[in-house]
């Protein structure tokens, strides 16, 4: 998987759970956007399951990947995979 098939799979889910075509919410739900915004991006999907039930796992989620905030110059290929395979475990879990 590549960098923005990852993005890709994001929009989607995006897309599904608010019920928006490719650039909704403002061009929010966009891979190439996604791309520059990879947390707050999941964290828009999860917030639509973020309840009593699920809000320890995706607090923690979003806080041990809070340096996909922001500037990337630090951050691995292999950082944001690991982060989207984690996700995509959490989206499955809690859907």
């Amino acid at each position: 998987m590549n960098f923005h098939a990852m993005a890709i799979g994001i929009e989607h889910d995006m897309r599904n759970v608010l019920n928006v075509d490719r650039g909704g919410l403002g061009g929010i739900a966009n891979a190439d956007y996604i791309e520059r915004n990879v947390r707050p991006a999941m964290a828009i999907v999860l917030s639509q399951y973020y309840n009593d039930n699920n809000k320890t796992c995706i607090d923690n989620f979003l806080d041990k990947y809070y340096y996909l905030d922001g500037d990337y110059d630090d951050v691995t290929d292999a950082d944001f995979f690991e982060a989207y395979d984690e996700y995509r475990l959490i989206l499955k879990s809690i859907t």
